[in-house]
């Protein structure tokens, strides 16, 4: 459907709606990947005091992803030895992280995600702008680590807190300062289910 609609994307996402819980995903490149999917400890999310130091934030910022996603595409057909060291570096964070979701361990999962918006920076510079950069730097010291999901440049952000007294300050600030008639906090909680379709 992405494909048909010609806003490019993979197929990592669908993969992350249609199956329930938190997901560490391996496939073998080709046109047609059969993906291995692990099921992950939930703890960090679904226990309420490791939980509650977690923050989704719409940032009411559009974009078109398609336009980063190509940039991206092309580079990587371009086998620019830089860009390919940085690309094969996120390998290896996917590695961290679920490490880190093992271990139940907030601070190692916080630097995997500061890790992973920092090279997604070096990836595309359409992953941050002007906007994204100031409301970093008002919220400075309300979190352990953040990162944007999907391409960036706007859409969802999330953070985690050292604490959820840190993480009520964060989402204080964020009421007051940054939310507005399109940004605004996010319910966050974990589908175990998937994708459910009823048909009526």
């Amino acid at each position: 459907m992405e494909q048909m609609l010609t806003t490019g994307g993979g197929w990592q996402d669908q993969i992350g709606g249609l199956i329930g819980g938190v997901k560490y995903i391996e496939t073998q490149p080709g046109l047609k990947p059969q993906p291995l999917i692990y099921q992950l400890d939930p703890y960090l999310f679904e226990d309420p005091q490791a939980s509650s130091c977690f923050t989704l934030f719409y940032t009411g910022i559009t974009r078109l992803a398609k336009n980063i996603l190509q940039e991206i595409v092309d580079q990587v057909n371009g086998m620019e030895p830089a860009y390919l060291f940085t690309i094969r570096g996120l390998k290896s964070l996917v590695q961290k992280g679920r490490e880190a979701i093992s271990l139940r361990s907030i601070p190692q999962l916080a630097d995997v995600m500061n890790r992973s918006w920092r090279a997604d920076q070096l990836i595309h510079p359409g992953t941050t702008n002007d906007e994204i950069e100031a409301m970093l730097d008002d919220l400075k010291g309300l979190y352990a680590g953040m990162k944007f999901l999907g391409a960036g440049g706007g859409g969802y952000a999330i953070f985690v807190s050292e604490s959820p007294t840190q993480a009520s300050t964060l989402r204080q600030r964020l009421r007051e300062e940054h939310e507005n008639d399109r940004a605004r906090i996010v319910e966050i909680s974990l589908n175990r289910k998937g994708l459910l379709v009823s048909v009526s």
